[in-house]
């Protein structure tokens, strides 16, 4: 009988994992530890605004996971992990042994220390519970102070107005959207969403929060005061390594791993949001806050946990935001000053930069009406340039005087063949008569899965 497999976490990174395990290794015994019932929190806004219902959440069940021959432990939690005796303890006082762990833990919401901010009215928006709480409150005439103007606030944004809320954001840095874009086009967000009714504070923090005759009262440091019926929280995020930590695994900011996304101690794993993996661009190792990195890291740390020599090639940063028709789309190093900057401005709310760096393309800004970033395939093939490395030789001056050329880029330089060659799990490409399938039993939505393995 193969050795026990267990996963601690249900989200992208710990069902990729599951998936992938099962597939190439059926018989392999996988239990999975979950606080909660797997659901798409990047589907969380969409709930918010009523266009789908709570159901429709699900990423996975209980009969399709079991149908797979996984023995699920939903609402239980991991408190202690002994590597010595490959020992996992869950808060019920049962523990589980296992050959393999992956911890995909996935990260939680920091709220900053401001007097007054712990209390009623006040709230983040990371969980379904998070979004049913604030869907209760969120309503036609309400005052909101999104506290934070990165890209989670951004992504609640909407919703609220959808809902008929007034939205004030307040951000301590100078512009809206600091890790995802540059200045210029950070303005040109700033304006598009003020030209919708939003207030938007810049270069400014909240110092205190008070209650006064049902309201909520913020100070602000430069001594402005907002008022609001409710504060979202969204200052940023933390990845849950206490586990990994107390265990006496290497963390750094994130659980670091290996290629294999392999921690220190043996048997033990670590993928998504906890995890400190490598970067596409450059080597180095970060937590890589995205679902298709969470996604690629499970899948690979799967394949691992199956037997499989597998590496993994990095993460690629890829953010997109759709705000009242406005599409901003930021890939790799998308902010960096360092290089080549190739900028061009259009007409009202539009945007295009390249940042080139030895040669290759680095980073990618696309702004516009919804209607035209994704009106042509310029997206995704700065990203497939991005991802493949590729040298662009002659065309690395072309795109410096003329953004627009990007797409006779990508073809020239021979990046699509770059990016065919190898698979995620770095397997050569082979024609499809070559191709193992692979049954996955139970697999509702998949049937069979075809790939090189």
């Amino acid at each position: 009988m193969p050795g026990s497999n267990v996963v601690v976490g249900a989200g992208p990174a710990g069902l990729a994992a599951v998936r992938e395990l099962k597939a190439r290794d059926p018989r392999s015994p996988v239990t999975l530890v979950s606080d909660e019932a797997p659901y798409a929190r990047m589907a969380l806004p969409y709930f918010l605004k009523g266009e789908i219902v709570e159901e429709r959440l699900a990423t996975a069940d209980r009969g399709e996971l079991e149908g797979m021959g996984v023995e699920v432990l939903s609402g239980r939690r991991a408190i202690s992990l002994d590597p010595a005796s490959r020992t996992l303890q869950l808060d019920d006082g049962s523990s589980l042994s296992y050959e393999n762990l992956l911890l995909a833990t996935g990260c939680r919401p920091v709220k900053p220390d401001v007097p007054g901010l712990e209390g009623p009215g006040v709230s983040h928006f990371w969980t379904l519970a998070d979004a049913r709480a604030l869907s209760s409150t969120a309503g036609p005439g309400k005052d909101i102070l999104l506290l934070g103007g990165g890209f989670i606030a951004f992504v609640a944004l909407p919703a609220l107005l959808a809902r008929g809320c007034r939205v004030t954001v307040v951000e301590a840095l100078e512009h809206v959207l600091p890790r995802m874009l540059s200045a210029l086009p950070a303005r040109l967000v700033e304006g598009w969403i003020s030209g919708r009714g939003v207030a938007v504070h810049t270069g400014e923090t909240l110092e205190a929060l008070e209650r006064r005759d049902g309201r909520l009262v913020g100070a602000l440091r430069g001594g402005g005061r907002v008022e609001a019926d409710h504060v979202l929280v969204a200052t940023g995020i933390a990845p849950n390594v206490e586990l990994a930590r107390q265990a006496g695994i290497r963390v750094e900011t994130g659980i670091v791993v290996d290629d294999a996304m392999r921690t220190s101690s043996p048997g033990v794993y670590a993928a998504g949001d906890c995890a400190q993996a490598r970067d596409i661009l450059g080597g180095s190792t970060t937590p890589h806050y995205i679902q298709p990195a969470a996604v690629d890291q499970g899948r690979v740390a799967g394949a691992a946990m199956a037997g499989e020599e597998v590496r993994y090639p990095g993460s690629l940063s890829m953010n997109n935001l759709s705000l009242m028709g406005l599409d901003v789309v930021a890939v790799g190093d998308a902010r960096s000053e360092e290089g080549t900057l190739s900028e061009i401005r259009g007409h009202g709310p539009s945007y295009r930069r390249l940042v080139i760096r030895e040669g290759r393309l680095v980073g990618a800004v696309f702004l516009g009406p919804s209607s035209e970033v994704f009106a042509t395939p310029a997206v995704g093939m700065a990203k497939g340039l991005i991802q493949s490395q590729a040298e662009l030789g002659r065309w690395a001056g072309v795109l410096a005087e003329d953004p627009l050329q990007l797409e006779k880029a990508y073809f020239a330089v021979g990046a699509p063949a770059a990016i065919i060659r190898t698979t995620l799990l770095g397997v050569p490409s082979r024609p499809r008569r070559e191709r193992t399938e692979v049954p996955v039993a139970n697999w509702p939505h998949h049937g069979t899965l075809v790939g090189t393995v």
